[in-house]
């Protein structure tokens, strides 16, 4: 743990072929995993995946690095590991929730093309509404974000209700945007949309790793990450 606090992978690898607990934790609760995240100290996350720590190891507020650190680089390498794109922490905040209140949106964006159940999608029933990260959207007037939610159908229902009632959680949305984003959350959806949502459903977790080993054109591999979301 000392050895990622001082950003030292050489004797991280060293520690681990000596048979050392990966999992000790700082009087913090914060394994080295969590400390490789928090400091995006590539190098040490990469040594620590390689070698088999549990990428949803979760810290004393049950945070998982990628809550933590949610960079855009490292979530190719979570996913092999094992990673959870849906998992929650204990105010039932989402990864996308986290990346979303950052600002991150590149990393939003490829949250949402990697998660393959990401048009089933809903905020559990217990969640307070603090941590819905549609309502987060609209309340940091994140507008390519919302339209990529409805794109994908990502959690329909408060979709709906954030349209319709965006007085209450935006200053600048005008009756254009919400006669027009309304409607297209209306509209039904293609046969290649819905083609869509089942092979990413049926391939599961892993679907991002999978893509390319479907005997599929490379245009419709590509339509399967979503695509479309340069043209919003």
């Amino acid at each position: 743990m000392l050895a990622t606090k001082e950003n030292k992978p050489d004797i991280i690898k060293a520690l681990i072929e000596a048979k050392c607990d990966c999992y000790i934790s700082a009087r913090s609760g914060n394994a080295a995993i969590h400390i490789a995240a928090r400091k995006d100290l590539l190098q040490c996350f990469q040594i620590l995946l390689d070698n088999g720590v549990d990428i949803n190891t979760r810290d004393p507020e049950q945070n998982t690095p990628l809550i933590i650190s949610g960079h855009t680089e490292c979530i190719e390498d979570m996913l092999e590991a094992g990673l959870d794109l849906n998992i929650l922490d204990n105010q039932y905040r989402t990864p996308l929730w986290y990346a979303l209140n950052s600002g991150r949106f590149e990393a939003v964006e490829s949250l949402l093309k990697y998660t393959s159940h990401v048009a089933s999608y809903s905020c559990p029933t217990q969640a307070p509404e603090t941590s819905c990260p549609v309502k987060l959207a609209f309340l940091k007037g994140a507008k390519k974000v919302i339209k990529q939610f409805i794109l994908i159908g990502f959690d329909k229902d408060h979709i709906r209700y954030y349209i319709q009632n965006s007085d209450d959680v935006t200053a600048d949305w005008t009756t254009v945007d919400q006669n027009d984003w309304f409607s297209f959350i209306q509209q039904p959806l293609t046969l290649l949309q819905i083609s869509r949502i089942w092979i990413r459903h049926y391939l599961g977790r892993l679907f991002y790793l999978n893509v390319s080993k479907l005997p599929l054109p490379k245009s419709f591999q590509d339509f399967l990450l979503f695509s479309d979301f340069k043209n919003i």
